[in-house]
């Protein structure tokens, strides 16, 4: 219910905008952001007139092939290098859901998040497939530069904070270093030990 709730809230958001990309983090690890990604994702795959992509782009420490169990043949890395197709690097859930994800930590992804071939990627999914939201998981903002990479090429930025972990100067520190770069679309308070009526929801810009 409650990822029902924020899919419902987050294209009512989007689609006003007209935005289509969202990239999801967090102020440091252990906030449960890959979590509430892919969660997301499932839920939209439910809408089915919505055309979903999840890209891990978490390449340092990646998890949702674990999550999930299983992995595509190719890692998403190897597309974002221009190596392979992204069907080789992509699942399929239903008939809207892809999810990209790679399986082992990526050594090279400061230098893949810069390359010109990065936001020519981006571009091509959402040509190619026709999608409507796609969602990233990225790293951490605290922890590297690999999100301020990936800032400008989204429409907006929703931060996933945990209960008993981050810290107000944390969020603050995130909003400061995303203003200019993209929209901050909200922060979510996760990992709360009791779960209120409004459990898993915080503040939309």
């Amino acid at each position: 219910m409650p990822y029902d709730m924020l899919r419902t809230r987050l294209l009512h958001h989007m689609r006003a905008k007209g935005w289509r990309r969202v990239a999801i983090t967090s102020p440091t690890a252990e906030c449960g952001k890959s979590t509430v990604a892919l969660n997301l994702a499932l839920s939209l795959q439910r809408q089915p007139d919505c055309r979903t992509i999840l890209l891990e782009m978490d390449m340092r420490r990646p998890s949702l092939a674990a999550m999930l169990g299983c992995a595509p043949p190719a890692d998403m890395a190897h597309f974002l290098r221009g190596d392979r197709p992204f069907h080789s690097a992509a699942l399929r859930v239903g008939d809207n859901l892809a999810i990209s994800s790679n399986r082992n930590p990526v050594t090279d992804a400061a230098q893949i998040l810069a390359s010109r071939f990065f936001p020519l990627a981006l571009s091509s999914l959402d040509d190619t497939y026709a999608t409507d939201i796609t969602i990233i998981d990225t790293p951490p903002m605290l922890l590297s530069h690999d999100m301020m990479a990936i800032a400008k090429h989204v429409d907006c930025v929703l931060v996933i904070a945990a209960a008993d972990l981050t810290t107000t100067d944390q969020i603050d520190q995130c909003e400061r270093e995303l203003s200019g770069q993209t929209q901050m679309l909200g922060v979510i308070l996760n990992k709360c030990r009791q779960q209120g009526p409004g459990y898993g929801y915080g503040t939309y810009e």
